[in-house]
């Protein structure tokens, strides 16, 4: 990707993200990193919490951002620096729809009914 005429190098990362933020963020295609797929299937049991699983291309300055903000367990804030930095935010084909409106959303633990 290229930014005013300089290289910016990216990582894509994907992850859960709910009513309280990012729940998980990982190094997509890194051997250490759960699959997408389960990850999906954790998303969809926890809709009520309005659950998503999300694909992201971020800078490397916002990723050190962003796990800086898990480190010091400030979920909400992660998300919310997530999607205003991120360079592409994507969701699966299938779920687009109901993952766009939830994504809206969040962070909002008001949402979640068991909190």
């Amino acid at each position: 990707m290229r930014k005013m005429g300089t290289l910016v190098d990216t990582i894509t990362r994907y992850g859960i993200a709910d009513a309280h933020g990012i729940e998980s963020y990982y190094v997509k295609d890194s051997l250490d990193s759960p699959s997408p797929e389960i990850l999906y299937i954790r998303a969809e049991s926890n809709r009520q919490r309005h659950a998503v699983l999300f694909v992201v291309e971020v800078t490397k300055e916002t990723d050190e951002r962003i796990q800086k903000l898990l480190e010091r367990r400030e979920f909400a804030e992660a998300l919310e620096a997530l999607k205003e930095l991120s360079l592409k935010i994507s969701f699966p084909k299938e779920r687009v729809g109901f993952y766009l409106r939830s994504w809206n959303l969040i962070p909002n633990s008001g949402l979640d009914p068991w909190s």
